[in-house]
């Protein structure tokens, strides 16, 4: 009802103030897994047309990693896993050298659920200003609360409210 409707609106000009985005730009569902399928399968299946190229990273929650591991077999996309150095940071350069026409998406984490390391967002985000038809995605999930989450250069990101004492689903 109306309340309800209030407390929608009011919660996603909190979160938007936090994170600097506009209320219009947060949609809620049951957490990052729903997230993250919607945005990734979103993005693969209407863009298509544009090319055929998805790159992620082998560190991957398993709720991104699966939904490109299924848009490669079930849709034939054309995925590219990325390889982490010793400390777990994504290659900046393999994913430079990945980068072409053919790519519609990059989806790599924000800080992996695993070991901690923090990914260069910005360095990534910046790599891809070059490519304007690349859509910039990434899981926020355990940057949250955690870390100083910039998302200037992520054009959709995705996390789970339970992590920063939210409600869970």
């Amino acid at each position: 009802g109306e309340k309800t409707l209030a407390l929608e609106t009011t919660s996603k000009d909190k979160i938007a103030s936090l994170l600097k985005v506009k209320p219009t730009e947060i949609y809620f569902n049951s957490g990052a897994t729903e997230g993250n399928n919607y945005a990734i399968k979103g993005v693969a299946l209407q863009y298509k047309k544009r090319g055929n190229t998805i790159i992620t990273t082998k560190v991957e929650h398993p709720s991104v990693y699966e939904c490109v591991k299924q848009l490669e077999k079930d849709y034939g996309f054309n995925c590219i896993y990325l390889d982490v150095n010793e400390s777990g940071v994504v290659d900046i350069n393999q994913l430079k050298s990945a980068l072409n026409d053919d790519v519609i998406l990059v989806s790599i984490m924000y800080v992996n659920h695993e070991v901690g390391s923090i990914m260069p967002i910005k360095q990534i985000g910046q790599l891809l200003k070059k490519y304007p038809k690349i859509i910039f995605h990434s899981d926020i999930t355990q940057a949250l609360g955690k870390t100083n989450v910039d998302l200037s250069m992520v054009d959709i990101a995705t996390m789970s409210a339970h992590k920063i004492h939210g409600i869970k689903g």
